[in-house]
């Protein structure tokens, strides 16, 4: 029982950092990134972080915030829901 609700709530809080993180840069930032971070040209740098940092950390602790609460609501749902019908 304690199983499901430690992966359910692992796999969110892993995984909504990441896609917020992923899906905050555009197509062309990323290329520029991989230009500046793996091929060395410093130029495509400052394309790199045109984003802002104040917005990827407000929503990252929006995600953070309701991860936490969903993860944690339908672990409990679901652990319920499964140890209830297999009495």
């Amino acid at each position: 029982m304690s199983l499901v609700k430690t992966i359910t709530r692992a796999l969110t809080h892993s995984l909504s950092p990441t896609l917020v993180e992923t899906l905050s840069q555009t197509p062309e930032q990323r290329h520029y990134c991989y230009l500046c971070q793996s091929q060395g040209f410093a130029s495509y740098c400052v394309h790199c972080g045109s984003r802002t940092t104040t917005e990827t950390k407000k929503a990252l602790h929006y995600a953070n915030f309701y991860a936490a609460y969903y993860s944690d609501y339908y672990s409990d749902y679901y652990t319920k829901q499964f140890y209830d019908k297999n009495k």
